[in-house]
Parts: C-alpha cells; sequence; structure tokens
C-alpha cells in the first residue's frame, strides 16, 4: 500500500520538504524588541523535531513601526537575524524547511498584546517608544516604509 500523498516529498522553486505538513504562521507576541526568544525556538522547533516537512514562523515585521504590537517578532536588524539563524538551524538539524511570513501592518500598526487586551497605543505610548510614533500617531507614510524594507531586506539577505 502506498504512502498518502501527505506524507511524501515536495519540491518547490528547488527546495525539497521531507513531506507536505506545513505548520502556519503562529503569532506568539513573546518576542523583546523584536526578537525572538527561548519561547519561540522551543515552540517552533517542536514542530520540526515532530515530523513537519515545513515550519513557517510567527508573522515578522520587517520594521520596528510594522509591527502589530511591542511584542511582536521583527527581522529588521541583524541582532534579530543571528537569533532567527538559531532557531533556523535547529529547524534544518531536525530534518525540517525553516519559513518565515514578513509582515507590515502600515498605519493600522501597533498596539498592546494580548495580555492588555489588545489596547490601542495613544500619545503616552509614543513618547516611551519612538519606533511606534512614526506610524500609530502620525500617520508616517507606508510607500517610504515599503521603500525602506525592500532596500534594507535585500542587504541583510546578501
Amino acid at each position: 500500500m502506498p504512502h498518502p500523498l501527505l506524507f511524501t516529498p515536495i519540491t518547490l522553486r528547488g527546495v525539497t520538504a521531507r513531506n507536505r505538513v506545513v505548520v502556519s504562521p503562529m503569532c506568539q507576541y513573546v518576542s523583546v524588541d523584536g526578537t525572538p526568544t527561548d519561547w519561540q525556538f522551543v515552540h517552533f522547533g517542536r514542530y520540526a523535531m515532530g515530523g513537519a516537512g515545513i515550519v513557517f514562523g510567527e508573522e515578522t515585521a520587517v520594521e520596528a513601526r510594522g509591527r502589530k504590537t511591542y511584542h511582536c517578532a521583527g527581522i529588521w536588524n541583524d541582532h534579530q537575524a543571528r537569533a532567527y539563524r538559531r532557531i533556523t538551524d535547529f529547524i534544518k538539524q531536525m530534518g525540517a524547511v525553516p519559513a518565515i511570513q514578513l509582515g507590515h501592518c502600515g498605519r493600522n500598526a501597533g498596539s498592546h498584546g494580548a495580555m492588555q487586551e489588545w489596547k490601542a497605543l495613544d500619545e503616552r505610548d509614543a513618547r516611551n517608544d519612538v519606533s511606534f510614533a512614526g506610524t500609530t500617531v502620525t500617520g508616517f507614510g507606508v510607500a517610504v516604509s515599503a521603500t525602506l524594507f525592500v532596500r534594507d531586506s535585500a542587504r541583510r539577505a546578501m
């Protein structure tokens, strides 16, 4: 009896996954200044250990002012990229393919997380955290943000 298709390898654009089980992105809201923590290491690593073929990390902001919350993951600097490297290396060691969902919340970016009932940011928050002030409080243009993202992300990927 042949294996069900779900458990057979699949190749997409030159990347082969051991099976077609894909763990979709799940926001964790536990990053520190956008940097993934041991929480993400364990959370995503366990799916790779369990046999998933592709493991997506959570939605990851491309710049600080594009996060949904203060605790959302990001990949706008080298420190964050290094922290993700630890996670992706482990996922690969376990035989899975690491993947990422890039995100930017545009003008709607910025709220407190689930522990604070998704309370909207206000002027007081803007005074305490400049990274959100441009988007949330004053309405910084998304087109400029997208241009900076493409430029900066391309440099980091090289």
